[in-house]
């Protein structure tokens, strides 16, 4: 595996994202190419070029919320992720879900479960479930639409039935801003994990300089996807130790 380079102190957001930049250069020098795997973090494979859709302004790729919400994930004990392709088929409602074969994990062993939901073919969502409460939470960041949570609660209704979790289920709303771009849904879905508990985003963002707070004046998150950057590399460089 190649040598990634991690920043040592960023002192800035400029001064990161060129550092980083620099960084991902010295990968490509050796011959990396955006499809080269790095490593793993968790299940999940890294490559290149998930690395330079952090650096974006890029679409975040599944296997990149598939590594964030693994490592929120390890902060909350007794709460499971659900990748993102597995989620898709939950909420769409697929028999496929709810096959024996499919999502091996114990339901009745958790307290909650949570991750990333595709809608369509390039806006991340989050779905979050507390297994012991009964409750739902989906977050959508242009705004929850009530056709889609009605049939978010059916389908994974019917999905935690054929685990042995029978409900009922409620849905919970939250207040939130809603994002002005058209790519920043991923790092939304990411940052608002903090509504389901406030030290999550201090976790996944442990020991940064920059601010993460969402600016209410110009709607985006003051976090720019170079610090979540810093993150995966980070967590690269842990899982290689193991």
């Amino acid at each position: 595996m190649p040598q990634i380079p991690i920043s040592a102190q960023p002192r800035g957001t400029g001064k990161l994202r060129k550092s980083q930049m620099n960084n991902l250069e010295k990968l490509k020098s050796q011959g990396l190419r955006s499809e080269d795997v790095l490593g793993t973090i968790g299940p999940f494979k890294i490559f290149l070029g998930s690395l330079e859709a952090l650096l974006g302004p890029f679409e975040l790729p599944d296997e990149v919320m598939d590594a964030l919400f693994y490592i929120i994930s390890r902060s909350q004990p007794g709460t499971e992720p659900i990748n993102s392709q597995a989620m898709r088929l939950i909420l769409e409602g697929s028999s496929r879900a709810r096959s024996t074969y499919f999502f091996k994990k114990n339901l009745k062993g958790a307290s909650a479960v949570f991750g990333p939901y595709l809608v369509g073919e390039c806006h991340w969502t989050l779905f979050h479930c507390n297994l012991k409460e009964g409750t739902i939470m989906y977050i959508d960041s242009l705004g929850e639409q009530p056709q889609r949570c009605s049939q978010i609660i059916e389908n994974w209704s019917l999905f935690a039935a054929s685990r042995g979790c029978q409900g009922p289920w409620k849905l919970i709303n939250r207040d939130h801003d809603l994002q002005k771009d058209s790519v920043s849904c991923g790092v939304f879905s990411i940052m608002t994990t903090s509504a389901l508990r406030p030290e999550t985003v201090d976790t996944l963002l442990s020991k940064r300089t920059e601010k993460y707070d969402f600016c209410p004046e110009t709607r985006r998150f003051t976090c720019p996807q170079t610090t979540l950057w810093e993150t995966m590399v980070s967590a690269l460089g842990a899982d290689k130790t193991k």
